[in-house]
Order: structure tokens, then sequence, then C-alpha cells
């Protein structure tokens, strides 16, 4: 479990799908299907930054129409 001083650099669903590129809601998606390290706090879910470039790396190797590329 991140410590109270990592989690201030823990992201909200809107700051990652700003960051990628995709809607808040096609975050929340992912967090629905478990597919996002997170923390459901008080001020709502919050989701491990190193899954930014997790994501990106995903989104990269996805060819047209979303699907993984062979």
């Amino acid at each position: 479990m991140p410590t109270v001083g990592e989690f201030e650099k823990w992201l909200t669903p809107q700051q990652v799908g700003d960051r990628i590129g995709i809607s808040k809601q096609a975050i929340h998606k992912q967090i629905d299907n478990h597919n996002l390290r997170v923390a459901r706090t008080q001020q709502g879910v919050l989701i491990d930054p190193s899954e930014v470039e997790r994501i990106k790396a995903r989104r990269a190797g996805r060819g047209k129409g979303g699907r993984a590329q062979a």
C-alpha cells in the first residue's frame, strides 16, 4: 500500500484521461474492468501514475479500431 506522501502523486480519472487523450468515462470503464491499479479514497478514485505509461504503451500497440496488432 502506498504511503500518504505517495498518494499525493496519484491521479484522478480526469487527469489520466487528459494525459492519454481519452475520456474520463473510458478511464472509469478500465477501472470497472479491473484493468488499472487504483485506490478508492474519501476524495474518490485515485490512479497510480505508473498506469499512465502502461496505458500509453498498450494503446500504441493497437491498430485501427482499437484492436491489438499481430
